[in-house]
């Protein structure tokens, strides 16, 4: 089963990994409609990117600095 799962995580999906795995944030279908996750999903660098501006926007929401 392990090894299943790391194969499912390499390659073209290998960004995902980052978000759904690790991250700990939710799936907003209005990004997955708008091309948002598309993008992201170029590379794990864009991925990163997208999770770091996400996570930002999370906390400022719940801090309710912005």
């Amino acid at each position: 089963m392990e090894k299943f799962v790391d194969k499912i995580w390499q390659g073209e999906r290998s960004p995902a990994k980052a978000y759904l795995d690790d991250a700990d944030l939710p799936v907003i279908l209005s990004h997955a409609s708008d091309g948002t996750y598309s993008y992201a999903m170029y590379s794990e660098e864009s991925m990163e990117e997208y999770i770091i501006g996400l996570s930002r926007q999370m906390d400022d929401a719940a801090s309710m600095d912005w």
